[in-house]
């Protein structure tokens, strides 16, 4: 399969087809990767957020140059919850799914893919924590906000009586 760029394939976020952005003052530039489910693409450059509405999660918030389609992270979060397997086993698949001769390997991004996933699952535990979405921002997630209770333990108002502390020893 030729890379996206050698086939002339640009994404353009938030134009139609065939439009340019009149605020582009630049060229197109080959050095964006996208890594996808069916391998790692090099394309233009875009902005973080027409990246996050076309769920492509960007490698960094200032000029981004790599991104990671929101498909193919949770398909690592599923598979490394469930199969256990590595980062690096996981992007070098994608790497042969883009060219599985070796001749014309694509744009090593594995760094800023390995960001991209501790970034990928810090998000997916504040938001199953209930903090993704605080009013005073995630910063304000105090240490241990996002462990899971465990239910089988005493929790006081939660799953034990109210007058616990004064129950005859007898009772416990």
């Amino acid at each position: 399969m030729p890379a996206c760029h050698s086939i002339y394939l640009v994404i353009q976020l938030g134009h139609p087809s065939g439009e340019s952005c009149y605020l582009s003052k630049a060229p197109h530039s080959d050095d964006f990767v996208i890594i996808h489910g069916n391998g790692i693409h090099s394309v233009a450059e875009s902005h973080v957020q027409q990246l996050l509405r076309y769920q492509l999660f960007p490698a960094s918030t200032d000029k981004p140059r790599t991104a990671a389609t929101f498909s193919v992270l949770e398909e690592f979060h599923l598979l490394s919850l469930e199969s256990k397997v590595s980062v690096h086993h996981y992007y070098n698949t994608l790497a042969r799914h883009s060219n599985n001769s070796g001749l014309l390997p694509p744009k090593g991004r594995y760094e800023q893919f390995m960001c991209m996933i501790h970034e990928w699952h810090h998000l997916k535990m504040l938001k199953r924590s209930g903090h993704g979405h605080h009013a005073d921002g995630i910063e304000s997630t105090q240490e241990g906000e996002c462990a899971v209770l465990c239910p089988a333990c005493p929790h006081p108002g939660k799953n034990l009586p109210e007058h616990w502390k004064n129950m005859p020893k007898n009772k416990e």
